[in-house]
């Protein structure tokens, strides 16, 4: 996805590869495995249900998909999962971001 000629503001293809090996191979990346599951009434995929599990349970600060359907849902709180044993502090939505919404925002801050 990286390669597609819209991104080609974030340096040559070499360069990005690079940068995305970067962030990969960072010390802040870490595996998250939710203990509980959510099934959103408005997507029929599945697994696009188990994207909202990690980002709740990661209590991430966004969410960059492509997915139509999850980019429909604009953002998810966590109050939708009533199985957590310790809620967020902060259940501000979760925005939901394409990759070029979320270049443009992240840019912006």
């Amino acid at each position: 996805m990286i390669m597609r000629p819209k991104f080609s503001r974030l340096g040559t293809e070499k360069e990005r590869v690079i940068n995305i090996q970067a962030l990969l191979t960072a010390p802040h990346i870490m595996a998250i495995v939710p203990t509980f599951t959510i099934v959103h009434p408005d997507l029929f995929d599945m697994d696009d249900n188990r994207i909202l599990e990690v980002a709740v349970a990661a209590n991430t600060d966004l969410i960059i998909t492509g997915d139509k359907q999850l980019l429909a849902l604009r953002g998810i709180s966590a109050h939708i999962v009533e199985s957590l044993a310790e809620p967020p502090a902060d259940d501000s939505p979760i925005p939901i971001m394409s990759p070029s919404e979320a270049l443009d925002y992240l840019l912006s801050i």
